[in-house]
């Protein structure tokens, strides 16, 4: 019901579906120095990411995702690209920065055709071979354009819709209240997630846990290195060489250099030293 929800609010508009052999088309006629790049993808998804640039790129107008849908007549967001400066709408995301989603742009916009132009050096992002979602967000994913669109292309060019005109739910949250501003309902889609997106998803929504495990490790590296300087005899000796020795229990109590902690009590020993401070 996308389809018909965009040709109901906007009569005026021509509409189309672009298949992947379509797409596929216009990079062979219209831009065959992509063409290798193109089908070197890994995954359809950045195929499909590539290829909602060139559209625009080519032709001009507007692109939206299927499962983004109109609420109403949107022409008056592109009455927003007013000045001959700017060229290109770009729409601000509660999953921080700014999404491919949607997106408008003039016929040969120069800020659209520079970055097109540097797809193909971003073909395989540093992860990739680890988590395919790195490399999808990381080569022609909304991440890299994001990062390009801040970083590289000239401020003046944009214009921004704000998350109140767009509508869209954090990932991080199942439902949102309806902004009564929103131009745009928004259905789950994601269909290319995978499970390494899943997993990243849930810990970019727990960061108090990513602290927690970054914590964590230090602690056990920490441990190692005392473990393995005791084994090295690159420590002084254990406790029985000193005459009442006691733990400091006040904050402004430290241990002496040369102590040597048992391993198995180093994580207790600082996590109270935190929270006396």
């Amino acid at each position: 019901d996308t389809p018909d929800a965009w040709r109901n609010t906007h009569p005026e508009y021509e509409y189309k579906f672009w298949s992947d052999a379509d797409n596929r088309e216009l990079v062979r006629t219209k831009y065959p120095w992509f063409l290798p790049t193109y089908d070197g993808y890994a995954h359809p998804i950045s195929r499909a990411d590539a290829a909602r640039y060139l559209v625009v790129l080519t032709y001009g107008g507007v692109y939206a995702d299927l499962d983004v849908k109109p609420l109403r007549d949107i022409s008056e967001l592109l009455c927003k690209v007013s000045h001959e400066s700017q060229q290109m709408l770009v729409t601000e995301t509660p999953n921080y920065g700014l999404t491919n989603a949607f997106f408008a742009a003039v016929p040969n916009s120069a800020t659209l055709e520079q970055w097109v132009r540097k797809l193909p050096s971003l073909a395989h992002p540093w992860g990739g071979r680890l988590f395919p979602h790195l490399e999808v967000m990381l080569s022609a994913g909304s991440t890299r354009y994001w990062r390009f669109l801040v970083t590289e292309a000239e401020p003046s060019s944009l214009v921004r819709l704000p998350l109140g005109e767009w509508g869209a739910c954090s990932n991080c949250r199942s439902r949102c209240p309806a902004e009564p501003g929103a131009f745009f309902k928004h259905s789950r889609g994601n269909s290319w997630h995978n499970f390494d997106t899943t997993v990243l998803n849930w810990l970019n929504c727990h960061p108090c846990l990513i602290v927690w495990l970054l914590v964590c490790l230090a602690l056990a590296a920490c441990k190692t290195l005392l473990a393995r300087r005791v084994r090295l005899g690159l420590s002084n000796p254990s406790w029985t060489d000193y005459d009442d020795v006691a733990l400091p229990s006040t904050r402004s109590s430290q241990l002496l250099p040369g102590w040597v902690l048992d391993a198995s009590g180093f994580a207790l020993v600082v996590f109270a030293l935190n929270f006396d401070m």
